[in-house]
């Protein structure tokens, strides 16, 4: 009750915990399942940051002209001074080494995904059954030739 009425107070767009605590659907979580929520935040949030990160580093380090190009850029946006907020949208280079990190080495390898609730067909040539699992190889999918080119 505090927190909902911590959040409420300062007039604000809801955020996460907002929408957990029954924000402004109604819907919400009990207060076991926001626990557990945050815990998975907590670890698996810092945890694949710092997996991209570090992959960023390494190829950043292989690559020393992509390096200096994304060098000039956070000091041609950000100057002497610390990042901030606004700098983000500017720094277009710098998400797009980004994402080009999480399509070579993503942090999670594969997605699970929920059992079917209905037979399917994948891509008009695989059949599958009801309650079937699925699960997609994110490495196999980012790699494609067929997508990314040789």
């Amino acid at each position: 009750k505090r927190i909902r009425g911590e959040t409420r107070a300062v007039g604000r767009h809801p955020d996460l915990l907002d929408i957990m605590l029954g924000g402004e659907s109604g819907a919400k979580l009990d207060n076991e399942n926001i626990r557990c929520q945050i815990l998975t935040f907590l670890v698996a949030g810092h945890e694949s940051t710092a997996a991209a990160m570090s992959s960023l580093v390494v190829f950043l380090q292989a690559n020393p002209a992509v390096e200096a190009k994304l060098v000039g850029e956070v000091r041609r946006v950000v100057g002497d001074g610390a990042v901030e907020a606004h700098h983000l949208t500017e720094l277009t280079y710098l998400d797009w080494c980004i994402k080009e990190t999480l399509r070579l080495l993503p942090p999670a390898g594969k997605i699970n995904r929920m059992p079917l609730t209905a037979d399917m067909l994948l891509g008009g040539r695989w059949r599958l059954k009801r309650h079937t699992f699925v699960q997609v190889d994110l490495f196999a999918l980012h790699l494609d030739p067929q997508t990314w080119g040789p």
